[in-house]
């Protein structure tokens, strides 16, 4: 067996192609996968209920070692008939019509350090089956990781756009339980994990 877990957006946007290979490659290992925030996803770990979660966050204890997997960069969203310059500048944006979501604590101190602490984004997301709904209305916008913007890039509602501004990239992890780090089931699926990314030409890739 391989037990998972994940959050919203690397669950969603980049690990179902993962899953299916490696269900396809390799019948023999049942496959568990979990959808919960990481302190539930390490306290699974250190009670040996997981073997692999996937976070933003590297952690690394008696029971836990990260993997640092995946660096990728941030992309602008907005509705596909706004009127955003398809290069934008900060000087375009107002928190008033962004879409937020935390992404990793990188994003978040930059979003800080640029539109002030106190600044409120229209939305705040958690659930990533709602980026594309808040995301397509009037003067909407959003800074996501590439995979996600990836994920929706044949939304007809939704336009990519240049950023003349930096953002810090976000940094995916695996954490993995340190009694079967070595398992067979978790060095395929790491192999899995990595071919598919390869072949999706998926820019950071650590692996």
């Amino acid at each position: 067996v391989l037990r998972t877990a994940s959050f919203s957006s690397i669950g969603n946007c980049l690990l179902p192609p993962v899953f299916q290979r490696f269900a396809r490659c390799y019948p023999d290992i049942r496959l568990e996968i979990t959808d919960i925030i990481v302190p539930a996803a390490t306290n699974a770990i250190i009670r040996d209920e997981l073997d692999i979660a996937f976070s933003t966050l590297s952690i690394s204890t008696e029971h836990i070692t990260s993997i640092p997997f995946l660096l990728e960069p941030m992309t602008f969203l907005c509705a596909g008939n706004s009127g955003y310059p398809d290069t934008v500048s900060l000087q375009d944006l107002s928190t008033a019509n962004e879409v937020y979501s935390h992404w990793c604590t990188d994003v978040q101190q930059w979003h800080q350090a640029t539109f002030g602490a106190d600044a409120e984004p229209k939305v705040r997301l958690e659930l990533m089956s709602q980026i594309r709904l808040f995301t397509a209305q009037p003067d909407a916008w959003a800074i996501v990781p590439y995979s996600v913007a990836k994920d929706l890039q044949n939304a007809p509602d939704l336009r990519r756009c240049e950023m003349d501004f930096s953002v810090p990239e976000r940094c995916s992890y695996i954490l993995c339980n340190r009694k079967t780090r070595d398992s067979e089931p978790v060095i395929r699926f790491l192999e899995c994990l990595r071919s598919v990314l390869q072949e999706n030409n998926m820019p950071g890739l650590l692996l």
